[in-house]
Formats: C-alpha cells, sequence, structure tokens
C-alpha cells in the first residue's frame, strides 16, 4: 500500500518553508501520502496533495503544551507509517507514540535548543545554564528512542551521537528561478526576511540607517514577523521617516518578488552561541536570489561568504560598519553583480533543496523498508520488458537499465530486464565482448532474447517486433512469478505479451509509454493500411483500459491519454532524466576528443547525439551546414536507418563543415557532447512530436550546454522557459544555422548561467535517482494492493 506520512507541529504553521514546501512537498511528490497537522486558521484542505488538518495558534506556552496530547490523538487515529514531529516540546508525545504504535518516529530538530535556552527572556539569567543542561539531558534521552533524529545543522546532529539513526537535513532553499533584475535597478532596496527580533539585529538594522549617506536614498524593508518588539520600536510613521518599512508575514509564493526588488540582504544576528553554528535560510535565499550578503562575522558564515566571494561580514552590534558595508555595495555596481552571480552560482551548486531532498528520501526509504520487515517475507520481483533497452557501455535507450540498478541497489529489488540481442539503433546484434562488458550487479538478472535481423523499415522490422514480444512471451512462461511487470513501448505488442503474462502470473500490469502508438506513425505517413490502424487502435485502446498502471514520459502524452477516457488518477508522469554525479567534465578529455575530430580550438561545435531515423528529421541538420557561418561545424553522433542517406546528402552538398560520425557508448557519450559548444534537438515538424520530451534534452543540461531546438511544444516551452536555448523554427536549416551563430555569440558569462540553470532543472526534474525512487514506489503500491487491498488505489476498468 502507499506509505502515509504524518508530520505534525504545535508551532510552525501549515505553510512552513521546511515543513510545507520542501519536507512534505517532497515526500507528496516522491508518492507518499502526506498529511500535515500544523497551525492554520481553517480545520481542513488538501494542497499539491498534501492533506493539511489545522490546529489552533496558542500563545500560552502551557495551551502548547496541551496541544501535544491533541496532536497524539490524531496520531493514533491517523493510522500513519512514519510520523514526524518538529518541536521539542512534543518529545514525550512523541515517545509515547512510539511505545503505542511501534511504527517508525522521527524528531526534527531545528534549532541547538541547549543554547538556544540561555536567550529566552522568561527564564531569570541564574537558572538558565541549570535548565540548559537538564533540557540537553532530556531531549538527548528521548530521542535516542525514537527511530531516527533530522537535524538542521552539523552542529545540532552531532548532540545527539549515540541516537539511532541521526540525518542532517539543512534547509537549503527550494530551486529558485533565475531573476531578470529590472525591478532591483529601480531603488537601493535593501531586505531582512525571516522572524524580526532584537537578537536577530532589529535596533541596529534601523540604527544603520542613519549613518548611510542620504544621497543613496536606500530603503530598509523588513519582511516577516515582529516577535516581542515593543510597541514603542515599531511606530510605522517614525520608521518611515528612517527610511524603514515592516511588511510582517507574507505568502511563501511571494517571497521571490521582493528578493528580486532588493539589491542587499542583510543576516546581522546577534552574537549569542545559538546563531554561531546556524545556517540561517535567509542567507541562502539571498544568494538563489543573485543579491550579496551583508551578515554577522561568525567563523561559519564567514568561511562560507569568502569561500563563493559572495557577501561582507560586519559586527552586527555596530551599526555605523553595517552602513559602511551596505554602503559600498550600494555603490559598486560591478562589485554587487559580481557577488550576486557568485552567490547564484554556489545556490545551484551546493546549497539547494535538491541534495537535502535526496538525504530525506533515503532517511523514509530506510524507515519504510524497516517498517515492512515484518510484513514482507520475501524480496520484491520486478520484471521490467522494453525491446530497445541497452546497458550504458553500448548507444542507445539505457534508462531503464538505469532504473533498474536504482530499484536494485537502492530499493533492494530483484528486478529482471527483458531486451533484445538484435540492436535496433545500428542494426546488428550485440557481440559476446560487449555483453562481458556489462556491470555485473547483484538482484539484476539481464535476459537477452533473440529477435529478427532487419536493416530497414518494411516486412522484416515488423517481423523484428513479433518475435521479440512472442520470445518474451514464452520465455516469461516458464520463469517465476514477478510481484510486477512492467512493459514499455513504443512498439504495442510487448504491451501486449506483457499484460497476457502479468494476467496468466496473477501480478499487476504496468504499461510504460514512450511513445503515441499508432498515432506517431499516421502522422509520419508510415501507416495507411485501414486494417492494420483498426487493429492497432482496438490494442492501444485495450491495453490502456486493462494496465493497473500507465507510466507517461510527458505531459503531453498524459493529456491525450486522458483525452481518451482513461481516469488521471490511472496515469504517473515519470519522465526521462540522468544519474546526476555519474559524470564529471575533464578538459584533457575534450581536448583529446576535438583532436580526434579535427577542431582546431577556436572552431564552434553544434553536436547532435543520438537515433538516426525518419522522425529526427536531421536532414535539416545537415542542409544547416550549407548556411553556417565561417569557424563552425556540426557533429552529428549515432545511427539508424538514416544514416546512409544522411551521409550521401552531406557528400552531394559538398559540406565540409558537417561531420557524420559513430555512436559512442552512453556511458561516454557525455565526454563527446562536453566537446562541444552548443548541442541540437531536432524532431519533424508534426503534430505527434509537440508533446516529445527528448533524453538528449538532460543530457545537454546535465553537461552544461546550449540547446538549439527545432521541435515545437513542450521541448520549446522547456527550453525557452528555463532559459537554456533558443528555439531555431521548425524543420528550418537557415533558421538552425541562425540560432547556432547566435548562440556562439554570447559572452562567456551568459553560456555560463545558460548551465547553471540548466542543471537546476536537472536536479529539480531530471535526477534519476528521484525519478526512480517515485517509480519504486507506484511499483510497490501496486503489489500491496494485490495483498491488502487499499479503497484508495483507483482500481482498472
Amino acid at each position: 500500500m502507499v506509505r502515509k506520512v504524518m508530520i505534525f507541529s504545535s508551532v510552525h504553521r501549515h505553510d512552513d518553508s521546511r515543513i510545507y514546501h520542501k519536507q512534505a512537498a517532497s515526500l507528496a511528490r516522491a508518492g507518499y501520502r502526506v498529511e500535515l497537522h500544523a497551525v492554520a486558521d481553517f480545520d481542513e484542505r488538501v494542497e499539491n496533495g498534501i492533506r493539511i488538518v489545522g490546529l489552533p495558534s496558542h500563545r500560552s506556552r502551557l495551551r502548547r503544551l496541551l496541544a501535544g496530547w491533541l496532536l497524539f490523538r490524531r496520531a493514533l487515529q491517523s493510522k500513519a507509517d512514519v510520523y514526524h514531529f518538529h518541536d521539542p516540546e512534543l518529545l514525550p508525545w512523541g515517545l509515547l507514540l512510539k511505545w503505542v504504535t511501534r511504527r517508525p518516529v522521527v524528531y526534527d530538530s531545528h534549532e541547538d535548543l541547549p543554547k538556544q535556552i540561555h536567550t529566552k527572556p522568561w527564564i531569570p539569567p541564574r537558572l538558565r545554564g541549570i535548565v540548559s543542561r537538564l533540557v540537553h539531558r532530556i531531549e538527548k534521552g528521548i530521542a535516542r528512542r525514537l527511530s531516527a533524529v533530522i537535524a538542521a545543522t552539523e552542529a545540532i546532529g552531532e548532540q545527539f551521537a549515540g541516537a539511532r539513526k541521526v540525518a542532517v537535513i539543512k534547509n537549503y532553499p527550494l530551486p529558485m528561478p533565475e531573476m531578470d533584475g529590472e525591478d532591483r535597478e529601480e531603488g537601493n532596496r535593501l531586505l531582512y526576511v525571516g522572524g524580526i527580533s532584537y537578537l536577530r539585529g532589529y535596533r541596529e538594522m534601523i540604527a544603520m540607517m542613519d549613518h548611510l549617506p542620504p544621497e543613496l536614498k536606500a530603503e530598509l524593508h523588513l519582511i516577516g514577523p515582529l516577535q516581542h518588539i515593543d510597541e514603542e520600536d515599531r511606530d510605522p510613521e517614525r520608521l518611515k521617516e528612517k527610511g524603514v518599512h515592516l511588511h510582517g508575514t507574507i505568502p511563501f509564493r511571494e517571497v521571490p518578488g521582493w528578493l528580486s526588488k532588493g539589491k542587499v540582504g542583510l543576516v546581522c544576528l546577534h552574537p549569542v552561541e545559538n546563531y554561531r553554528e546556524s545556517l540561517p535560510i535567509k542567507m541562502f535565499e539571498y544568494m538563489a536570489a543573485g543579491i550579496p550578503v551583508v551578515a554577522t562575522d561568525f567563523p561559519l558564515w564567514r568561511e562560507i561568504l569568502e569561500e563563493n566571494e559572495c557577501g561582507l561580514t560586519v559586527n552586527p552590534l555596530d551599526p555605523a560598519e553595517m552602513a559602511e558595508k551596505v554602503a559600498a555595495l550600494l555603490r559598486d555596481d560591478r562589485l554587487r553583480r559580481r557577488m550576486g552571480e557568485n552567490g547564484r552560482r554556489a545556490h545551484l551548486e551546493k546549497y539547494n533543496w535538491g541534495a537535502e531532498e535526496a538525504k530525506l528520501l533515503d532517511l523514509y526509504r530506510e524507515l519504510t523498508a524497516e517498517r515492512g520487515k515484518s510484513m514482507e517475507r520475501k524480496p520484491f520481483r520486478i520484471w521490467l520488458a522494453n525491446h530497445y533497452a541497452v546497458p550504458p557501455n553500448i548507444e542507445g535507450i539505457t534508462r531503464h537499465f538505469e532504473l533498474a540498478r536504482e530499484w536494485v541497489e537502492k530499493e533492494h529489488a530483484e528486478v529482471t530486464l527483458w531486451m533484445s540481442r538484435f540492436l535496433h539503433p545500428r542494426r546488428s546484434f550485440i557481440t559476446e565482448s560487449e555483453r562481458r562488458q556489462v556491470q555485473r550487479i547483484p538482484g539484476l538478472q539481464l535476459e537477452w532474447l533473440w529477435s529478427f535481423p532487419h536493416r530497414r523499415n518494411d516486412l522484416r522490422r515488423i517481423i523484428n517486433m513479433v518475435s521479440f514480444s512472442v520470445l518474451f512471451f514464452f520465455a516469461g512462461l516458464f520463469r517465476k512469478r514477478p510481484d510486477v511487470l512492467v512493459a514499455s513501448s513504443p512498439h504495442l505488442l510487448t504491451g501486449l505479451a506483457g499484460w497476457l503474462l502479468a494476467r496468466l502470473k496473477g501480478c499487476s500490469f504496468v504499461l510504460e509509454v514512450r511513445d503515441l502508438w499508432p498515432d506517431s506513425l499516421l502522422h509520419m505517413g508510415r501507416l495507411n493500411n485501414p486494417v492494420v490502424i483498426r487493429l492497432l487502435r482496438w490494442l492501444e485502446s485495450f491495453l490502456y483500459n486493462h494496465s493497473d498502471r500507465i507510466v507517461v514520459l510527458t505531459e503531453y502524452q498524459r493529456k491525450f491519454i486522458i483525452a481518451k477516457g482513461i481516469d488521471p488518477d490511472r496515469i504517473t508522469l515519470i519522465p526521462n532524466g540522468v544519474v546526476v554525479g555519474s559524470w564529471k567534465p575533464d578538459p584533457s578529455r575534450r581536448e583529446e576528443i576535438r583532436r580526434r575530430w579535427g577542431m582546431p580550438p577556436d572552431r564552434f561545435v553544434a553536436i547532435y547525439t543520438g537515433a538516426h531515423g525518419p522522425a529526427n528529421a536531421l536532414d535539416v541538420v545537415v542542409k544547416a551546414g550549407a548556411h553556417l557561418e565561417p569557424g563552425i561545424s556540426i557533429v552529428l553522433i549515432g545511427d539508424g536507418p538514416e544514416k546512409d542517406k544522411l551521409i550521401r546528402l552531406k557528400e552531394e552538398m559538398g559540406l565540409s563543415n558537417v561531420r557524420l560520425l559513430d555512436p559512442v557508448p552512453k556511458q561516454e557519450v557525455y565526454d563527446y557532447i562536453h566537446a562541444a559548444d552548443c548541442s541540437i534537438i531536432s524532431l519533424a515538424d508534426n503534430e505527434i512530436f509537440r508533446g516529445a520530451r527528448s533524453n538528449k534534452l538532460y543530457d545537454y543540461m546535465f553537461v552544461g550546454l546550449p540547446i538549439v531546438t527545432t521541435v515545437d511544444g513542450e521541448l520549446r516551452e522547456i527550453i525557452e522557459g528555463n532559459g537554456v536555448g533558443l528555439f531555431a523554427g521548425a524543420e528550418d536549416p537557415e533558421g538552425l544555422a541562425k540560432a547556432i551563430a547566435r548562440i556562439r555569440s554570447f559572452p562567456p558569462e551568459e553560456r555560463e548561467r545558460i548551465a547553471q540553470r540548466g542543471m537546476d532543472y536537472v536536479q529539480r526534474e531530471g535526477n534519476r535517482r528521484t525519478l526512480a525512487h517515485r517509480y519504486f514506489l507506484l511499483l510497490k503500491q501496486l503489489w500491496d494492493q494485490e495483498r491488502f487491498v487499499d479503497s484508495s488505489i483507483p482500481e482498472r476498468r
């Protein structure tokens, strides 16, 4: 069944950045059923797949403690698989919940509580040391008896040595889109975003405004709730005279808008022990927004700002020094912009939620695996069939091998991957040498099936499809039953064989739609027999209606299938992606490949990698060579039925600036892409390809190349919307050549920003590890449905 998570807090609001927008949203995207109980002014609602149940806000500490009893009762009623709470006052209730339910309970520690005690004004100073030591013993003692502790910093994590599991999950910002900066130039706005208190520099920031030169006309915008600020210190009229504006709490979605207007971000917290090792989210949000930071001169903060050259440090108790540093940034546009760009780069490379999300999902994977051990007496067995799947040492579709590897290594499943010995892209059989080079992974069984050889898209190609599907069916009949069977298109015969096997074996069946057959054939003019069309239409409808789940690779495919009357809840979008961290740039390798190509260092190279078939319209790419500016070349790497025709076209046109090279294994293709300066995605100008989302998109973004595409629709929207390339027009050789020339004219700084935006998108939408986990949870859900019958799961028609 779908794993259910209950996250709860008696203090934090339901829309808290860390709790809702990061943790709850990440778990929901990964396939968990998430229930969030937190402070809200409503009873209940569902947002982004998360059920939010409101809790009254209590100013009284006693009432907050009593709120723990209410949350404990709700937790028992929830019957979740994992409980995750966020406040130290809930520790006793968390321990009781662990004892009563015997289910995983996680304590999320945002602050160093013992040090925080020393800053509490309501505790008499003489008692703070005693209270701090007592709290530390209680917090650590209870945490050791829980299933896991999540710490917001390394320093906090060290406080829980001896706990069963400690995961340091930092509160870095979500990926933030690049800001154009137009609003930023309208005025000298200084920003502080977050909770506002005296210890967080409220008085000093206001006093700083008196030291700033009047000609700068600086404004200080304080965005966040006022905490224990005296009435005489919050008079709006008096503050406005100093150029200070109080905005109070604003919705999370409005924060980026304010960050786009600021020129300098302030995080001048007082030098108290609790703040020294903290990692304030506001500092990293400023960096993400591309604005320089002025921060307290703590050793850790200084190290971050100096290492990344993205800000200045100050004595937070000296308003004059603060004003001096701020004025220097406001006066020096080049310095301010350089620091902003450096901070933005650091955000994209390391200080973002992407890596922290992976750690969160890893922890939950461990907790739910432990929870399921008593329920699961045998390993989870998956069959995955794709006619054109290949391992990374061979050029072709590696999606299924990479998914299978993740499921085996990270999810501890047993996977059988059914593939063809006849390799479609190069029209030849795999060699024994190539098979021996395939990485052996315990738990992953590769089944290589014979299929009829062919050279062209004629009758032999049809026999090839039939032979693979028939052999898959008969070979599967005599194998041990899987728990879930996934059959992947493009052609529907693999799906039919998979459905028959699943029904005979009595397991769940998932249809993965990589291509919209028969529509793609019809739009390409490669199918006109009315009997065959009717047969394929019937088979398509049959598989859509009789599969337990449908997995699609693009949003267009999802909408297309919904339009055929299929329940949207039975369709899941799991796009292509890349294995982040599997490749690193090697300048010497780049130079070696370019020498092999015969390309001088100053030659600008546009590259295409992948299939050379009718759908790819590569004649347009070759013809673009006739329109290229001097000093530009195009390299095409790959194979397919159109390769010979393209070579003849190049020779007939006498193009020396176009090269067609042999395919390379997937594990080497990134080095070849890195040897180029921009990339090309080409498909025929056809309505059916408006919804394409080629895997090349992720490969090129991963390496950091600007992209030129001839494909209108979903691909164009992603490329232009994320600022990673240009649309050259559909099947327009001259337009393609002009777009490549325009990319060449980009300054190095812009190409670097394109690379950063591309990696940002890959981390957010194309991280194979995250996608594989989401896919696995879907398959596990189906298996649990077979065993336990969960009424929340939509049934197939």
